[in-house]
């Protein structure tokens, strides 16, 4: 668009100064005279073919890459305080308060399920959370807590062991989405979109995947 706006004021200024009937007084042919604005216009629509058909879907694919690799390493803020939350694996976990960087916790109850041996009770004052969304999971630096073990088949038999530091790592598959996501239409490569005839959604979505598609080859052309 910028191009042909370009083309159309220069071309409509050498006409309204009659430049164009003086350059065609010297000889110089019209032929001539539109070649450097082929040339200009074919390279636009040539830059434009290369955004359109690459470099926007890759941006956007890109930018939807980085956007689940944020909300996956703010995987602690989803923990709310002074509540009981069942969604980690084998594990229910309580915290009396967070911080405002979501990076602390205080006031931590762990209480880990053994099945029918036992269970495990930990309390730490604060824990120091760090994310690692690719290995799905949260590290908990403990610190000043007590561990509380006892088993099922003995009653009488009861331990706790304090610590000062303790490091506790722990699954996170309950909030963080495992399923992959499927890239949606602006996000294909065109040749993705004309070798799927059928994608999801039904034949609505196959009637706009055949019209971003006529869209994208369009446009260097507009």
């Amino acid at each position: 668009m910028a191009v042909l706006i370009g083309v159309l004021l220069g071309l409509g200024r050498m006409a309204a100064d009659s430049e164009i009937i003086a350059l065609t007084a010297l000889g110089i042919g019209r032929r001539r005279i539109l070649l450097p604005v082929g040339v200009l216009a074919f390279t636009g629509a040539l830059a434009t073919m290369l955004m359109t058909l690459w470099l926007g879907p890759v941006s956007l694919r890109t930018f939807r890459k980085l956007e689940t690799d944020l909300i996956a390493s703010q995987v602690s803020f989803q923990v709310q305080p002074r509540v009981f939350d069942e969604r980690f694996p084998r594990l229910v976990l309580y915290i009396n308060d967070v911080s405002a960087s979501g990076t602390q916790w205080h006031g931590v109850f762990l209480a880990e399920a053994g099945g029918e041996n036992g269970s495990r009770v930990t309390l730490a004052e604060n824990a120091i959370v760090i994310a690692e969304p690719k290995q799905g999971k949260l590290e908990l630096h403990l610190q000043g807590g007590s561990t509380h073990e006892f088993e099922r088949s003995d009653p009488d038999r009861y331990s706790v062991t304090g610590f000062g530091q303790s490091d506790w790592p722990i699954e996170v598959t309950g909030l963080v989405p495992t399923r992959v996501r499927q890239l949606s239409n602006p996000e294909r490569p065109l040749r993705e979109l004309g070798r799927d005839n059928t994608p999801v959604g039904g034949k609505h979505e196959s009637r706009c995947t055949g019209v971003l598609r006529f869209r994208q080859r369009a446009l260097p052309l507009r």
